[in-house]
């Protein structure tokens, strides 16, 4: 499904085109040191669930006649569970900057080492803004406790269209 970009996405995106965005100015990049208890395949499942539940993230920037417009893939996201022996080979690598035209506007990736698990998170802010965390953290937790968690009500598809 291709829609017209918000004014605020379209002031993110040639701002971020101006720079080139090498530098992954344009995205917030998130890690949580998650606690000893929890059980890493269930959170995996709730970070699916998140994802189903909120698909306008699995969006990209398409142009349609010169037009940079959002394009939502139908595609199916899938977490993984990545064993590795120091997070800190992670830190220094995983805020690498988004080809807005060819990646997915997030990353969310789960971490396992010998000490602890993580998990990492990583949003261009065409697609989330800093008020969308809470949101992302309430669904988590309440995919992890079983809850069903509702369907977005409105997309950044139904607010550039309202616009």
């Amino acid at each position: 499904m291709i829609s017209p970009l918000s004014q605020p996405q379209l002031s993110m995106f040639l701002a971020s085109q101006g720079l080139d965005d090498k530098s992954g100015n344009y995205q917030q990049a998130l890690l949580f040191k998650l606690p000893p208890t929890i059980d890493l395949q269930r959170f995996k499942k709730a970070l699916e669930a998140f994802v189903a539940a909120h698909p306008y993230i699995l969006s990209h920037v398409k142009e349609v006649e010169g037009v940079p417009c959002m394009e939502q893939t139908e595609e199916t996201w899938t977490a993984e569970i990545k064993e590795i022996e120091n997070i800190d080979q992670v830190r220094r690598t995983f805020a690498q900057p988004m080809d807005l035209h060819k990646d997915r506007l997030f990353r969310m990736e789960l971490y396992k080492t010998p000490e602890a698990a993580y998990f990492y998170a990583d949003f261009h802010h065409i697609i989330a803004d800093g008020a969308c965390i809470p949101i992302m953290l309430q669904d988590l937790g309440a995919a992890y406790e079983g809850r069903e968690i509702s369907a977005e009500k409105m997309n950044g598809a139904d607010v550039a269209r309202e616009e």
